[in-house]
């Protein structure tokens, strides 16, 4: 089954390589980045696939199980555009196109101080015979790192000028987990390229990792009245536990979204001590001094103008 799936794809990749991609990129005169094209063809197909699966499947749940009535159109309208950006590819190629670079600096680093190259494969022997466990490991990683630049994003005045984008959301939706300042969402790539590179995970896995990463945080975006009960809550990040981090609050009232940091797994909060698992409990969302307006140049002008306003000495603001 799993090698159906993957010449399926690769067949896909080929068919939207020969058909489109390659005579573009030959009339465009970029003949000599071709391989970095056919790379690129296929992170922009997971990430098309990944759309489509969020689509049919948290579509539906939003209809059945709607926390509260849709928002007007324009309210999510840039959070789609974000989402189409993000997943069809383009911080997918920046961070691909990062990783040859960080590699390499990385190698000479290490051969500056007479150190080996290594990766979670050489320090864990066995997961060369479990690719699927040794794909868990490096998700179970990044998802550590990623609790800490959230906590990071919240903690830090600048960087909160940036993430106060993100929670301005006062209708979230399935569409809502890429709806980031663009600033925000670089810095965070290169974040994620780097460690990547620490931990030697393939570029392709990467972008793999990225697709299922993504799928599972658009469902804790979700508007969905829905939880995993006791022991699923602990396990997984769902829509309930996450709305309570999107509670609506304002800069100096972080109460609320003091809590649940955690992208994937609740074990980070529960280890650090920032989890709430209160049942039932479903906030509206946003933040009150909301300045951010609708629309995506807007809204990245407006980031902009906080972090401006912000960096010099002002006091550090959570949310």
């Amino acid at each position: 089954m799993g090698d159906a799936l993957v010449d399926g794809f690769l067949w896909l990749q080929d068919r939207a390589w020969e058909l489109v991609v390659q005579p573009l990129v030959y009339a465009l005169g970029f003949a000599a980045y071709i391989e970095d094209a056919y790379t690129a063809t296929g992170i922009m197909l997971m990430g098309a696939i990944g759309v489509v699966a969020m689509v049919a499947l948290l579509a539906p749940l939003e209809r059945l199980r709607a926390v509260e009535a849709p928002g007007p159109w324009r309210a999510v309208a840039a959070d789609v555009a974000y989402t189409l950006i993000h997943r069809l590819g383009l911080f997918g190629l920046i961070a691909f196109a990062f990783t040859d670079p960080v590699e390499i600096a990385f190698t000479h680093l290490l051969m500056a101080f007479g150190l080996p190259r290594g990766s979670l494969l050489d320090a864990l022997p066995p997961l060369r015979d479990w690719p699927g466990l040794e794909l868990a490991v490096y998700v179970l990683v990044l998802d550590f790192v990623m609790y800490w630049v959230h906590r990071g994003q919240h903690g830090l005045t600048a960087w909160w000028a940036l993430h106060a984008l993100h929670h301005s959301q006062r209708h979230m939706t399935l569409w809502s987990n890429d709806r980031n300042h663009l600033l925000d969402d670089a810095l965070i790539a290169l974040i994620m390229v780097v460690v990547g590179t620490l931990v030697g995970l393939p570029p392709a896995a990467y972008a793999w990792v990225a697709v299922v990463l993504g799928l599972v945080e658009s469902l804790s975006h979700a508007n969905a009245r829905l939880d995993f009960g006791p022991v699923g809550e602990r396990l997984l990040v769902s829509p309930r536990y996450h709305r309570a981090h999107h509670a609506i609050g304002d800069y100096t009232n972080a109460e609320m979204r003091s809590c649940n940091f955690a992208v994937l797994f609740p074990v980070w909060d529960m280890l650090f001590g920032t989890a709430d698992f209160r049942r039932d409990v479903y906030p509206a969302t946003g933040i009150i001094d909301d300045d951010f307006g609708d629309g995506l140049l807007r809204q990245q002008v407006a980031g902009l103008r906080r972090l401006a306003r912000l960096l010099p000495g002002g006091t550090a603001r959570r949310a």
